[in-house]
């Protein structure tokens, strides 16, 4: 019976590795040098057994911290591209783990401080965490904004990536859960069905942007600190791993502790996978940002070109109606013009030549009543008579009554004869 369970582990095993290996067929750059963080997960003193057993509790401790950081991981798979993480291989490692005989628990525990490894991850869950409560509240605030009510025919490109779907997943993934999140791992821009697997600018129009949270570079961007996160889950998975080398090569109390190795050896090769996916959908997200900026600074020249064209185009049809409109009522206002000068002449002429009469008219009155206060004045009292015509006659019609004088001229009871 030993046997046949010793065969089968050699040959889950074989199909673990040999299924990770083509996604980290070696060490990336972002790993640590071997000795730096190793001393990070390495049991104190006071956490190691003189005996070399541990107890079954402390065992347990030790399988319920692989787990963590096992699911752990499976959070930071969501974020990843979909076909960069074996998700199999990750709950076949969950699934070796959770079955992992004491014997082999034992063997990693010698090298290994399940309380340091929980307070390496801590902060990374935290951050994944509070990376999915922000990804939740931007879907809700993309969904309630309300689009603008200006439209372009021509299209404008928008910002999309192959990793777009970082936020659906992840924040459908709730703090405990230990599957990966949604099945696949590219959300699709509202305007486009293929830009989350091109990782390409797309179409859009005018109108939509600012109508989803996928045309800001901050709503596809993963965050500064969910990155550095993925990196210390990445480092604590490869340290783990990298303690375990010496323990597994070696027999405790009678047991060969090689087969503990294989587990922890491909949870580090998913951690490895996972981490670069993640570094990938941030650069993805840079590059694809630089891209469209270019190709919407060229869609705003394009726009602004036909603008000035029929801005141009206006402006001179509009001067030269305006051109046509001014000489029209130009030559209306100088019709207008004439004639009422015209007709202002007429009403001129007729009212001075009316006030000329009537000044000439008034001058003979007045010339008829001197002429008549003279009379009288020369005239003895008791003699004194008014002319009657006098105080009936408007003008040239009066009576000259001094006319009659001698030649000699009027004088004192010498002014011809009276009425």
């Amino acid at each position: 019976m030993r046997q046949s369970l010793t065969i089968a582990a050699v040959c889950l095993a074989t199909a673990l590795i040999g299924s990770l290996h083509a996604q980290n067929a070696t060490k990336s750059s972002r790993s640590p040098a071997r000795g730096t963080v190793m001393a990070g997960l390495s049991p104190t003193p006071e956490e190691t057994s003189s005996s070399g057993q541990y107890a079954t509790s402390d065992l347990e401790d030790m399988r319920s911290k692989l787990l963590d950081l096992t699911d752990t991981i499976t959070k930071f798979a969501a974020i990843a591209p979909r076909d960069s993480v074996d998700t199999d291989g990750l709950q076949q490692v969950k699934s070796g783990i959770q079955q992992m005989p004491y014997k082999h628990l034992n063997t990693l525990r010698q090298s290994i401080s399940p309380s340091k490894i929980s307070t390496r991850i801590s902060h990374a869950k935290e951050a994944i965490r509070s990376y999915s409560d922000v990804v939740a509240q931007r879907k809700l605030a993309s969904a309630n904004v309300v689009p603008h009510a200006i439209t372009d025919p021509t299209a404008f490109p928008m910002i999309s990536a192959f990793c777009s779907s970082q936020g659906s997943n992840v924040s459908s993934s709730q703090p405990g859960m230990n599957t990966v999140g949604a099945s696949n791992n590219s959300m699709t821009p509202p305007t486009s069905s293929t830009s989350a697997q091109t990782g390409n600018p797309q179409p859009g129009t005018d109108m939509s942007i600012g109508n989803a949270g996928t045309y800001n570079p901050a709503d596809l961007r993963i965050s500064t600190g969910i990155i550095l996160a993925a990196d210390v889950v990445r480092f604590v998975a490869d340290t783990v791993q990298d303690l375990s080398q010496d323990a597994c090569k070696e027999t405790i109390l009678g047991e060969n502790g090689s087969l503990a190795c294989i587990v922890v050896d491909a949870l580090a090769i998913i951690a490895d996978a996972v981490d670069e996916g993640v570094h990938f959908c941030d650069d993805d997200v840079t590059s694809n940002v630089g891209d469209s900026s270019y190709l919407g600074l060229k869609d705003v020249h394009d726009d602004l070109f036909k603008v000035a064209n029929s801005l141009d185009t206006d402006i001179d049809t509009n001067i030269a109606n305006l051109s046509t409109q001014v000489n029209t009522d130009f030559t209306n206002l100088t019709t207008t013009v004439n004639n009422d000068a015209t007709v202002t002449d007429a009403l001129i002429t007729t009212d001075f030549n009316a006030l000329t009469t009537q000044i000439s008219q008034g001058t003979a009155l007045l010339q008829a009543y001197l002429k008549q206060i003279m009379k009288l004045e020369l005239t003895p009292d008791g003699q004194k008579v008014i002319d009657p015509p006098i105080l009936t006659c408007t003008g040239t019609n009066c009576p000259n009554v001094l006319a009659k004088c001698p030649a000699a001229g009027c004088s004192w009871n010498n002014v011809g004869p009276l009425p």
